[in-house]
């Protein structure tokens, strides 16, 4: 049976590997090899990984899974690890197909496999990051202009509910400000805790934007179908 080519090598830079690293992972796969977890895999990873032609791969069941990543797009398709490992096993002995994965561990097709992610897509989407700096603008940032919405928001100009929020965020601000002139004003302990009131409701919309912002981040590795159900979360 022909070996599989691993493929062209992907444009990005691999940090380097340790030697225990990548005997680590050898060992790994061999355990996967000897006992394989009842999971899905791609077509990409059981030819560059378990060696499998097309010939194969045909012969196994195919389970076929929507793109989260395109609307529209074709479905993809998927095999189950343990049908992928006995066909392997096979046509390749086990030191074979651990030999042909330490030359995969060096290539860099093993970088391109794991940025695809289990779904194959060709980049990850990138993560957010929060830092202080950040944090310290987050009012004036999200008060601001709706600004670049990421690429799954295809459906809609600005995420549901995120302009009801703004307006609820200013108007507290509004009357917190003009209740916390009144009390300094005046000293009335109602107006005091009318005011406290108000910066709670100022928080809250605050808590909520948050939320929506998080959940516009597009789709990762770790997170195939995105990040949109997280404004559930912070919802009533």
């Amino acid at each position: 049976v022909p070996l599989v080519p691993f493929g062209s090598s992907a444009p990005h830079a691999r940090p380097p590997r340790t030697a225990a690293e990548a005997q680590a992972m050898v060992e790994r796969f061999r355990r996967v090899l000897r006992a394989p977890d009842r999971t899905l895999i791609t077509a990409k990873r059981a030819r560059n990984k378990y060696q499998l032609p097309e010939s194969e791969l045909a012969r196994l069941t195919r389970i076929e899974k929507p793109n989260p990543y395109v609307r529209g797009s074709e479905a993809m398709h998927q095999y189950w690890l343990p049908d992928v490992v006995m066909a392997a096993l096979r046509l390749h002995d086990e030191d074979h197909l651990v030999e042909r994965y330490r030359a995969y561990l060096a290539s860099d097709q093993l970088l391109a496999d794991t940025v695809s992610g289990i779904y194959g897509v060709a980049d990850e989407a990138p993560t957010e990051t929060a830092t202080p700096a950040a944090a310290s603008g987050l009012l004036t940032t999200l008060l601001s202009s709706r600004g670049s919405l990421p690429s799954a928001a295809i459906d809609a100009k600005e995420p549901s509910g995120l302009r009801s929020v703004r307006q609820a965020l200013a108007t507290n601000i509004g009357i917190c400000s003009t209740k916390a002139t009144v009390w300094v004003a005046t000293g009335s302990a109602a107006m005091f805790a009318d005011a406290m009131h108000s910066l709670a409701d100022i928080v809250n919309a605050l808590y909520r934007l948050w939320g929506i912002r998080q959940s516009e981040r597009g789709a990762d590795r770790h997170h195939p179908y995105g990040y949109e159900r997280r404004r559930f979360v912070i919802a009533d």
